[in-house]
């Protein structure tokens, strides 16, 4: 195919040699690509071999959120107030092409986010769902989050072990179903036959959005905006993951270390979430019907 011009929206995400593919199918006299993306790790492909670039071919732009001068100042005083601080903020409203150094959650506060056990008794949840992620060396982790009425997570509980068996984390499940009732297990699909087996089992098992970035920057976003809280004193796995859950030296991921309870909160709070934006197929194909479609 000879193409005239293409456009790649959030071309960080695209796989490199699909780019270079588009690149070549645009051989029409007077062709052009026009990108547009987020920043991502400064050592990124389209970064170093295109916008980095002195090729007079190539024009690049960068901007700030305040340059969207067409948003309302309201509106961009809210982004920054609750767009998690570091990597995140200097990516999303700076602009800047940064790495992910350091801990993961500069955002937990303490003095903020720690509830005690007689402070969550007073609380009336909407709704229960739990995190899982396997481990047997490893730490393996089932997390209970309960959310209120005005969106605020909520850590209940925490189950982590290290040496245990899927029959002994079916036993933990079913004490936490007669606690909340029938609830979704959001698990780590890495281990297919343990969610097979909880399922056999009468749990209601789910395989896990896992999506790093996204999962991480919807916790993160919790913990700036407030919403996010944990019963400190009974989770004692979480207290010992959350200053030392850090960003991978190389990677846009965390250490694989003191991640197990981390990882079982963001799987949990980002499938909850991506089940609750989510429209339902009847009312898609209604929306397609009505469009003729």
């Amino acid at each position: 195919m000879t193409a005239f011009g293409a456009y790649v929206n959030e071309a960080t995400l695209a796989n490199e040699e699909v780019f270079d593919e588009i690149r070549s199918r645009c051989s029409g006299e007077g062709a052009r690509i026009l990108v547009d993306t987020n920043p991502d790790h400064p050592e990124h492909w389209l970064l170093k071999d295109y916008i980095e670039n002195d090729d007079e071919s190539i024009i690049s732009y960068r901007f700030t959120l305040d340059d969207n001068t067409f948003l309302s100042e309201r509106y961009r005083r809210n982004m920054k107030k609750t767009t998690p601080t570091g990597m995140f903020y200097e990516r999303n409203i700076d602009g800047k092409w940064v790495s992910g150094d350091g801990v993961i959650y500069s955002d937990f506060n303490i003095n903020k986010h720690k509830i005690n056990k007689a402070e969550l008794s007073q609380i009336r949840m909407s709704r229960y769902f739990c995190g899982v992620d396997w481990g047997y060396g490893h730490y393996g982790a089932i997390i209970v989050i309960g959310v209120d009425s005005e969106g605020n997570y909520y850590i209940v509980e925490e189950h982590a072990h290290q040496y245990k068996e899927i029959g002994e984390w079916v036993s933990i499940a079913k004490e936490v179903i007669s606690k909340y009732g029938d609830i979704p297990f959001y698990a780590d699909s890495a281990r297919p036959e343990y969610v097979y087996r909880f399922n056999e089992e009468g749990i209601n098992t789910i395989n896990a959005n896992k999506t790093v970035i996204l999962g991480i920057e919807t916790v993160a976003t919790l913990m700036k905006s407030d919403k996010f809280f944990v019963n400190y004193d009974d989770c004692h796995r979480f207290r010992e993951e959350i200053y030392n859950y850090v960003w991978h030296s190389s990677k846009d991921e965390p250490a694989q270390e003191f991640d197990d309870v981390m990882d079982a909160i963001r799987y949990a709070i980002l499938s909850d979430q991506s089940e609750k934006d989510s429209t339902p197929i009847d009312e898609t194909y209604e929306a397609l019907k009505i469009l003729g479609l």
